[in-house]
């Protein structure tokens, strides 16, 4: 697969700044696989395309409200931390990015005004990354109630303004049980108690998957083939009695639809090709780059529109078909359907 596909031009008026009002006011495509059809709905048309015994897969992890500030001691210059993951759950040791990152270094302490604590820089990991050990009287879940209730999130780069309550809320899901991922999960975004409640109503099975997503704000091709992208190990887990039912809904003919990219590749990172059907797995993954071929377990996709070069396109490309999903994209571009984050989102069938 050539990358000369996912270089498209975005126009800069499509990308959202703002969460809509309402999780379900959205617009939906939907992209009929079979036939080329692409129509133009709203989210809560979603309901129209599962049938009842069909299973819709989500994804329960989400980004940590990850953005605090620290202030170097001396200094009245305040610093953004992102607090990526525990290290040390003993010690309160975090892998962290700084922005500016030049103005921290290794023996740095820092006082953290809203969590109240004091922190100290211990090591480097990368240009930006640094390891902080958090010295506190606090438990460890005062210290991680403390960031949920006074953090913010962090928006990616594209996002022109100042993370504010609103994004938090919205970017975490109605699914959102389990933090571990550094990237937004996005693509139930959309879904509100009413659309769920109508989907079970309908018969549908909805279920979830714990799949950590490890980059952000997206990896970007950096190579000429997608064979030659770089895989990045992550984490997925799905209970016993979900893959039960799917494989069970499976061998009785009904559909299986994924929501997001985190959720298809662990449903398909899950099968097992000797026994034609998913094994029970909670493991340490690699991003596989996936062939047309090479889906054996979801029959619809739910994703967004992303932006140019990111790595996200390339399973949306495979399971769609490039010629199709090129037409997509041109279509939503000209339909004016919102882009990224706080985008519209896009049905595969």
């Amino acid at each position: 697969m050539r990358l000369q596909l996912f270089n498209y031009k975005l126009p800069t008026e499509l990308i959202a700044q703002y969460p809509p009002k309402k999780r379900s006011d959205a617009r939906l495509m939907v992209v009929h696989r079979d036939t080329g059809e692409i129509e133009h709905r709203r989210f809560t048309d979603i309901i129209d395309y599962v049938n009842a015994d069909d299973v819709f897969m989500v994804n329960d992890s989400y980004m940590l409200n990850n953005l605090i500030f620290g202030q170097k001691q001396n200094s009245s210059v305040q610093i953004c931390f992102y607090l990526l993951r525990e290290v040390d759950t003993d010690n309160f040791v975090w892998d962290i990015e700084a922005d500016p990152a030049r103005k921290v270094r290794v023996g740095n302490k820092l006082y953290f005004k809203d969590i109240d604590v004091i922190g100290e820089i211990i090591d480097n990991t990368s240009v930006r990354g640094r390891m902080i050990k958090f010295i506190t009287n606090k438990t460890r879940e005062e210290f991680k109630r403390d960031i949920v209730n006074k953090g913010l999130t962090k928006l990616p780069k594209y996002i022109k303004r100042f993370p504010n309550a609103d994004d938090l809320k919205y970017t975490k899901s109605f699914f959102a049980k389990k933090t571990g991922s550094i990237n937004h999960v996005i693509s139930g975004l959309h879904f509100d108690e009413k659309l769920v409640l109508q989907m079970k109503l309908k018969g549908v099975h909805i279920e979830s998957l714990t799949y950590n997503i490890n980059d952000f704000p997206t990896n970007k091709f950096s190579t000429k083939t997608v064979n030659n992208c770089k895989r990045i190990p992550e984490f997925f887990y799905i209970a016993p009695e979900v893959i039960d039912l799917i494989n069970e809904k499976k061998r009785q003919g009904s559909k299986v639809f994924a929501t997001g990219y985190s959720t298809l590749m662990g449903l398909e990172n899950a099968y097992n090709p000797a026994l034609e059907k998913l094994s029970d797995v909670n493991e340490i993954v690699l991003k596989t780059v996936f062939s047309r071929n090479d889906f054996n377990v979801c029959d619809g996709y739910l994703t967004n529109f992303y932006e140019p070069g990111s790595m996200f396109l390339i399973v949306d490309t495979a399971f769609c078909g490039e010629e199709l999903l090129t037409k997509a994209y041109k279509e939503a571009i000209k339909e004016k359907y919102n882009f990224l984050l706080f985008g519209d989102s896009l049905l595969i069938i």
